[in-house]
């Protein structure tokens, strides 16, 4: 994030405006609600959640090592046609997978990044209840600064419900295709495909098509983006 002179990163700005746009936002959708759990109601009658600024960033960057280690697994084609074009250029560090960290990966792009973090905060949203995020309770209100506050909160979101349902949308979405339409030899389909992902409306196509795939995926997250799915007129 933000850091110069890599070949791909994903500005200190997109990532506000990204969070603003998903987790701190207003109420949209048609039936049920799906606000920003850091910024909206959980329902008509409900109240934010009483998280402290740590427990929120503990809560980003406890996603964000789910969705790393498991594409860091990941074996589909995707995956591996990225790691072999950067071992054929000799590009990136030895330790970052080309996958996660890459040129040609969405997640290190601004769409990316707005997918991303759209689809978790959707599903996490409409399953607030079942995974008991209110009873996700910090002893102290540090702000996100405090590592060592952020550290305990990184501790204590291992043994919460929502710690499991996270790693299931991490599963689910390490299967997706990630890359972008500058991977060479692309079929004429997919690189059409991937174009269509860029620029402003590819906010909205990315997130419809990342929820469509969790739905293929199954399991709870998959049923939690199906209702999110309906919720916002996607599933036509």
């Amino acid at each position: 994030m933000g850091e110069s002179g890599l070949e791909a990163m994903v500005s200190q700005a997109a990532w506000i405006r990204s969070l603003m746009a998903t987790f701190v936002k207003t109420w949209e959708g048609r039936g049920i609600t799906i606000g920003g759990l850091f910024g909206a109601q959980l329902g008509k009658h409900e109240e934010v959640l009483a998280w402290s600024r740590a427990q929120q960033a503990a809560f980003l960057i406890y996603m964000g090592r789910c969705v790393s280690d498991a594409i860091q697994d990941c074996k589909e084609r995707w995956a591996k046609n990225l790691r072999e074009l950067a071992a054929q250029n000799k590009s990136g560090k030895p330790t970052e997978d080309p996958a996660f960290y890459g040129q040609h990966t969405l997640l290190s792009t601004d769409q990316g990044i707005r997918g991303l973090l759209s689809v978790t905060n959707d599903l996490c949203y409409v399953r607030a209840k079942e995974n008991k995020l209110q009873d996700w309770v910090s002893e102290t209100g540090a702000g996100a600064s405090d590592e060592e506050a952020v550290r305990a909160a990184l501790g204590s979101i291992k043994g919460q419900p929502i710690a499991t349902f996270l790693k299931q949308i991490a599963e689910g979405l390490a299967n997706y295709d990630w890359r972008t339409s500058s991977v060479p030899n692309l079929s004429e389909t997919e690189r059409i495909r991937k174009a269509a992902l860029r620029g402003s409306g590819g906010y909205r196509e990315l997130r419809q098509d990342l929820l469509k795939h969790l739905v293929n995926e199954g399991r709870a997250a998959g049923k939690a983006a199906k209702e999110v799915l309906v919720a916002l007129g996607y599933d036509k």
